[in-house]
């Protein structure tokens, strides 16, 4: 008799409960195929991660006899222990360092770049990352991905039974509210002192639904950490103070958890779950290798479109016009709205009778000094609509 992994009954007792599920995999660059829940148990059957009695559907450890209930940190974050086995995580990263893990581009700062595009602000750091698997591009690295494709199943499970009306389904998709998450981009990280990168800055994700798998824990310090719920004024358009968006914040913070942060205690094979409205980072790792994969699900997300379409909506390609005869000045970026204490000098020793062009966003706001001097001549909050600022005599001569 033919023995049966334990992981597969599991994927049998799903297939019951959610019905005929399918999820889209692109085998080939060239070539979809669609395969059902059945399909992709058929295929975890064969690399038989786990063959353990003691394995059951109370989320119990492949590698422990104890049961491992999910632990929901916060409304919007839950974390599940010892999804993956710890054989499975030490095969991950063994491919990993096969494959190596080339310096790739960080959206992240792109974003963050761009957001910043009128202060002089800039963070270009590649990362450490191997693209597993990509929705448009299909399988990318084929041993990898057939190492973590009996785990998938699984975790699309988790996904599926975290969504509720206030995080998607219901909310943003009306008219499919049986609707299946779908894994649309897999990839492997690497965060270490002796890497290129060992951080990322303060983002949130446009895909839907988000799952960090944690490989390893034997590093030191560091690691990945969210901002807790309380800090948002809207959770539906949750956003964090600008000096914490940026990386002089996040390299100086310890692995330490406070009133605003909180550093989930995950151990090898435990996955983080959360949705697109958690702000969440990389603190440095002091020592050792930081291992991890990030699959994102639902990157059609329509909440995230809807919060990209305001940001942009809400950009102002501003012109600042500085017209006091007698002085020159110094155009100073204030900070976000209700956000401040974070100023950068933009262009210094500005001329009478010239214009400095920024691109910036509603809310920002800017103020002009005396050049070399506190004195401010002139404040601005920038508003939709309006691109001229004129810089003017505001103060008795006397006083400038």
């Amino acid at each position: 008799m033919a023995v049966i992994s334990t992981s597969v009954i599991l994927l049998v007792l799903g297939a019951c409960i959610f019905g005929a599920v399918f999820i889209s995999v692109q085998a080939t660059n060239k070539d979809t195929q669609s395969f059902s829940l059945d399909a992709l148990m058929k295929m975890a059957t064969r690399f038989q991660p786990v063959a353990n009695d003691n394995f059951d559907s109370n989320l119990t450890s492949p590698s422990s006899p104890t049961p491992r209930w999910p632990i929901q940190i916060e409304p919007i974050v839950t974390l599940h222990a010892g999804v993956l086995s710890p054989e499975a995580c030490v095969e991950l990263i063994a491919l990993g360092e096969q494959a190596g893990f080339p310096d790739e581009g960080e959206s992240i700062d792109d974003d963050y770049n761009n957001y910043y595009s009128g202060q002089n602000q800039t963070y270009n750091v590649s990362s450490q990352s191997i693209e597993v698997y990509e929705k448009t591009k299909g399988i990318m690295s084929p041993a990898i991905w057939d190492a973590l494709l009996p785990w998938v199943p699984r975790m699309t499970e988790f996904v599926n039974d975290f969504i509720d009306e206030k995080t998607g389904r219901i909310l943003y998709y009306p008219d499919d509210p049986n609707r299946v998450p779908s894994l649309d981009w897999v990839f492997f990280r690497k965060y270490g002192p002796n890497t290129p990168r060992n951080s990322l800055m303060l983002h949130m994700d446009s895909n839907m639904h988000t799952v960090n798998i944690a490989l390893n824990d034997d590093f030191t310090g560091g690691g990945l950490f969210y901002v807790k719920p309380s800090w948002y004024k809207d959770l539906l358009h949750p956003d964090v103070p600008t000096q914490y968006r940026n990386y002089s914040w996040v390299n100086s913070l310890q692995r330490e958890n406070t009133s605003d942060i909180a550093f989930p205690a995950m151990g090898a094979g435990d996955i983080l779950l959360h949705n697109h409205t958690v702000w969440h980072a990389v603190a440095p790792v002091k020592a050792g290798v930081r291992y991890s994969f990030v699959l994102f699900f639902d990157t059609d997300n329509p909440a995230a479109q809807a919060m990209q379409q305001e940001f942009v909506d809400d950009k102002i390609a501003a012109s600042f016009y500085h017209e006091i005869e007698d002085i020159s000045i110094d155009l100073v970026w204030v900070g976000d709205e209700g956000d401040a204490g974070n100023e950068k000098i933009l262009a210094r020793n500005m001329p009478p009778f010239h214009h400095v062009k920024i691109d910036t966003w509603a809310g920002h706001k800017y103020c002009a000094k005396i050049s070399g001097t506190d004195t401010i001549v002139a404040e601005f909050s920038m508003q939709a609509g309006i691109r001229k600022y004129t810089i003017e005599r505001k103060l008795p001569n006397d006083e400038l």
